[in-house]
């Protein structure tokens, strides 16, 4: 919840906000549908949440579905171009998908934004050596 969000709602969480909290409690207890299922709702109650958007997405990558994963995460990076979490996670379904040339420029953009991110650098190296 950005500051202006904060001050409209006396500092309360949304909705989705309480939403999204549940869902990831859902999901590190290992109830992935129950997960879905809230984050769903949040979504529902607001579409451009973008927090509900990168837990879907990642929810779709652990699921084994990077094609849906990508799809929330372009949606997500069309409101927030600087998130480094939504080009961490797009550049992994890109991986996915054999698209390593995105893959490699997503990792490079985390990089970029966040030098210290250690796993952005680990999966560049990985995939700058598959390309040779």
């Amino acid at each position: 919840m950005n500051r202006q969000q904060r001050r409209a709602t006396g500092g309360r969480p949304s909705h989705a906000d309480e939403l999204l909290g549940l869902a990831v409690a859902a999901q590190r207890t290992g109830r992935l549908d129950h997960a879905e299922a809230l984050i769903g709702r949040a979504m529902q109650a607001d579409p451009a949440h973008l927090g509900a958007l990168g837990f879907r997405a990642a929810l779709a990558l652990e699921r084994g579905s990077p094609e849906e994963a990508l799809a929330l995460l372009d949606k997500g990076l069309a409101l927030a171009p600087l998130a480094a979490g939504l080009h961490y996670n797009r550049a992994v379904a890109c991986r996915l998908l054999g698209r390593t040339e995105e893959a490699i420029n997503g990792y490079r953009e985390v990089i970029r934004l966040q030098p210290g991110h250690l796993a952005a650098h680990n999966n560049l190296a990985r995939a700058l050596h598959a390309e040779g």
